[in-house]
């Protein structure tokens, strides 16, 4: 589990939209899952459902 500001950090890289989400994992050191799971706590409408066809 990542801290408040590496949480925000990601959040963040996920919705610049110029990181891809897999990049944003690595750097990170989470999955998928868990990135997806933070968008949502910071905003419950904001992950959608194409995610995969993100600028890489």
């Amino acid at each position: 589990m990542l801290n408040a500001d590496k949480r925000a950090l990601a959040v963040r890289l996920y919705n610049e939209r110029q990181t891809p989400i897999a990049k944003i994992c690595q750097m990170m050191g989470i999955s998928k899952p868990t990135l997806y799971s933070y968008v949502r706590a910071a905003d419950p409408g904001k992950v959608e459902p194409a995610v995969e066809k993100r600028a890489k």
